[in-house]
């Protein structure tokens, strides 16, 4: 515990095997297992944005069901989110939204960032891509529209694709705000995300409270989260024209870190 976390990249390129003893047996494809083996460098940010879509909720049932911990109310993660991008920019009028219309993980996100536009008065206008190449027009739209500013939630689409549209984006003075930290490390301004140290011991605790300790699903509260961790692209942040620690003080109220990358275009 403790310490940066390495970035999810960076898990990849090792391979680190626990192993978990258990106090009641399981079974798994028709065999008792007594000890459960897994890689904790396997884990990716494509998992966390497939659980988040899958909305796990712990049920009443007694003699089973799910128990999970999401990543933090994703409400509240939106909301500060745009919070940083109105703190960064007092005036902005317009604000783009760019994601996958086909990414369940976006669909409230989206909707959730409509309606604080709404409410604070700021116009939105939605592109969408399915593919690298729809992608990189939808940015090009935006920038023809005049946006300064882009949102992205965790969308895997969009993030795919994040190399091949920083350059424009930032060469047009676009500021790409993106729900996941992966996103700053392939070119964007900034990758608000979940403090995945403290996602991973809530989650590992509830895994050693079901199969160790004897409880239930129903035992367990749904856990969430109201933290994030804005990591910065300093050398985007650069060539926004943009002062680090003035962005940096701006962030500051909205979330409990702020971690400084570079852009990074191979992971191997």
């Amino acid at each position: 515990r403790g310490g940066r976390r390495p970035s999810f990249y960076q898990r990849k390129e090792t391979t680190t095997m626990e192993k978990l003893t258990l106090s009641n047996p399981i079974t798994i494809n028709g065999k008792k297992v007594k000890t459960l083996t897994y890689d904790t460098g396997a884990i990716t940010v494509g998992m966390f944005a497939e659980a988040e879509a899958l909305k796990l909720r712990a049920t009443t049932h007694k003699a089973g069901g799910s128990a999970g911990a999401t990543e933090l109310d994703y409400s509240m993660h939106l909301y500060l989110a745009m919070m940083a991008i109105t703190a960064v920019n007092p005036d902005i009028d317009t604000i783009g939204l760019l994601y996958d219309l086909s990414q369940d993980a976006s669909t409230q996100a989206i909707a959730d960032a409509k309606a604080f536009c709404d409410s604070k008065g700021i116009q939105y206008i939605e592109k969408n891509g399915t593919t690298t190449a729809e992608v990189q027009m939808a940015a090009e739209a935006l920038i023809a529209a005049g946006v300064k500013a882009v949102f992205t939630p965790t969308d895997n689409t969009v993030m795919t694709a994040e190399l091949s549209i920083y350059e424009t984006f930032t060469e047009a003075g676009v500021q790409h705000y993106t729900g996941a930290d992966s996103f700053a490390l392939n070119g964007a301004f900034v990758g608000y995300g979940v403090d995945y140290v403290q996602l991973g011991e809530a989650t590992a605790d509830m895994v050693v409270e079901l199969l160790c300790d004897g409880k239930t699903p129903a035992d367990l509260p749904f856990q969430t989260f109201d933290n994030g961790i804005a990591t910065i692209n300093t050398e985007t942040c650069e060539a926004l024209g943009l002062d680090l620690d003035t962005v940096k003080k701006a962030f500051a109220p909205y979330c409990t870190e702020v971690v400084e990358v570079t852009t990074a275009e191979n992971f191997s």
